[in-house]
This record gives C-alpha cells, structure tokens and sequence, in this order.
C-alpha cells in the first residue's frame, strides 16, 4: 500500500506541468458545480471561470445541447466527480490527486491478495502487483481525475468478492453490484462490466 502509494504520488508529481489535461477540468468544474450550487448544472461555474485555479485559458461548457429546464448539463457522468469532492472540497485539484492515488494504492492491495489466494506464492503475488500497478494504462490512471481508474479499482474489488469469499447472498451480490456501479458511474466498457456482473452472479453456486 505505502509503496504504490508513493509511486503514484511521485509519478502525479513529476508530470504536475502538463495536468489536469484532456477532460480532467470538466470532471473537476462538474465537482465544484457540486459543492458550490449543489447541482449539475455547470453554466454559471464556466461563466464564473471557476476552473481559474487548475486550468489555463478559456474552458467552454463541454455539452451537447441544454436540457428541458434551458440550463447546460456536462457530457460526463458524475461519478468520478463525487468521488473527489471531499478532497477537492478540502484541498483543491493537488488533494484530489494525493486522494485518488490513495484509492487506487488500495485496489493494487486488493489485487496483490487476489494474485496471493490464487497463486500461493509470495513472489508471484508481487509479480502480478507489479504487472497491474505499476503499467500503463492503471499507472497513468491512478493519480489522475478520470473515471477508468475508479472503474478499474470496483472492478478489482469485485473480482476479489469471487475470488476470496464463500459463498453467501452477499458474496453473488456484492460482485454485481460493484460491477455495474462502474459501468454506470464511471463510464467504464459498460458491456464489459455487464459481463463480469452476470458471471459474478452465476460462478458462485
């Protein structure tokens, strides 16, 4: 944990000039539409340059039309958003990343005690470690504000509720569930997260 930890940390560090990037400042003004208005509705937080802090330059509303009520709703699912509102609410844009490579140091736990339960071995438990946390794309993933490495980590957990624990009505649920929470709320393949969910449910007799 304090390993991966750190890696995605100093990785987060050594790449700060050139973050956030791509989609991150509309996740991140999606996040601050949360915690100043309460709501979705992201026109004013654009018009307000609210993003000024994490984001250069001139952010348009990323959107496709308005909705019924006229006001402008982002493209993006929220999810990742009100994952990292208690941070950003705390700390800003650099606490979210410090925030996100903590959960994502979590999930690479989860996977090395799945890679042990299913290998028996020590050294083969951190050779899997290595080959999930420490590659692109989860490396890249882990510090950063997109939705894949929230869905990446449920989808982790969920292989470990089928992996590690006997069989009960939580353990046929719990896998489901988690499964499509990441392909609803954080935009994960959501075919692929369907998939992993009807396997959950139908592995355990």
């Amino acid at each position: 944990l304090v390993v991966a930890c750190g890696v995605y940390v100093a990785a987060g560090w050594y790449v700060a000039p050139v973050l956030p990037g791509g989609d991150e400042p509309h996740y991140l003004i999606i996040t601050q539409s949360l915690l100043a208005d309460g709501d979705l509705r992201i026109e004013n937080n654009h018009r307000q340059r609210d993003y000024a802090p994490y984001a250069k330059g001139l952010l348009k509303p990323d959107y496709l039309r308005r909705g019924v009520d006229r006001e402008i709703y982002s493209i993006h699912m929220p999810g990742i958003s009100v994952l990292v509102a208690p941070a950003f609410a705390l700390g800003g844009y650099p606490l979210v990343k410090v925030w996100l490579a903590c959960l994502s140091a979590l999930a690479s736990m989860v996977a090395w005690r799945v890679a042990f339960t299913v290998v028996g071995s020590v050294a083969g438990a951190w050779f899997a470690w290595a080959a999930t946390a420490l590659t692109v794309p989860f490396l890249f993933l882990a510090f950063t504000v997109y939705p894949d490495g929230p869905g990446g980590a449920l989808v982790i957990v969920a292989l470990a509720c089928l992996v590690l624990w006997t069989a009960d009505t939580l353990t046929i649920e719990a896998p489901a569930l988690l499964s499509v929470a990441g392909g609803w709320l954080f935009h994960l393949d959501r075919l692929g997260a369907l998939f992993l969910a009807i396997i959950s449910a139908t592995a355990i007799p």
